[in-house]
């Protein structure tokens, strides 16, 4: 009979843990959560049961396999009704068993008195970590020329350039060609029809000035033989 009530005060105690509200929140090392790189957690616990209840070891899981994510030891937290406490702490970050997307939950173990029990959020949030065996690129250096780095899978992409423009750095850009050049598909290039075309221009200026100059010469010349005579 007593061991029926001590399980019976265990449930009850259980039930009451699950409305101790409790919430995480990441931030990875520059933003990029990459398997090995490190990332650090924020575990807000709010004790909204009318009894005072101590907080222990704080862990992060995946539901789907119950994978261990993340976990925090430290002293425990005494939580009075009504209060709360926000844990920091750090970890490298872990890959997913498959894919590249967890979806966890954050836990707690809380006791009051000589129970104990494990309270978990109730809903899942997702982590998405680039595994190191999937990882292609760091940097668009990192790929082909005609490619460039995605930040978010770390994997080289193709270029898709538009009508005019060429590929520089790993980049569409519009070309800045010299006036010799033409602008083709993959840059500037030399254009030899357009240099005879300009040289042949120049050449008739040339040719027309020293025409005009010979011209205005011999009419000059003209009018000084009719003064004289």
């Amino acid at each position: 009979m007593k061991r029926l009530f001590v399980l019976f005060f265990v449930l009850l105690l259980a039930a009451a843990f699950v409305h101790a509200g409790i919430d995480a929140s990441f931030v990875c090392d520059n933003n990029n959560c990459v398997e090995g790189a490190s990332m650090n957690w924020s575990v807000s616990i709010f004790n909204n049961i009318n009894k005072s209840i101590v907080v222990g070891q704080i862990y992060i899981v995946d539901v789907n396999t119950n994978q261990l994510i993340a976990l925090h030891n430290s002293e425990e937290v005494l939580l009075a009704p009504q209060e709360s406490h926000v844990f920091s702490f750090s970890n490298l970050v872990s890959a997913p068993i498959s894919g590249y997307t967890f979806s966890f939950r954050p836990c707690f173990n809380a006791s009051l008195g000589d129970v104990s029990s494990v309270v978990c959020k109730s809903s899942a949030k997702t982590l998405t970590v680039v595994p190191l065996s999937k990882i292609e690129c760091f940097s668009s250096s990192d790929c082909d020329s005609n490619e460039f780095c995605l930040s978010d899978t770390k994997k080289c992409k193709p270029l898709s350039c538009k009508d005019g423009e060429v590929i520089v750095g790993h980049e569409c850009v519009l070309p800045v060609c010299a006036w010799y050049q033409s602008v083709v598909s993959d840059g500037c290039v030399f254009n030899p029809l357009l240099v005879i075309s300009v040289l042949l221009i120049v050449v008739g200026v040339v040719l027309f000035v020293i025409a005009s100059k010979i011209r205005v010469k011999k009419v000059k010349n003209k009018k000084g033989s009719k003064k004289r005579n």
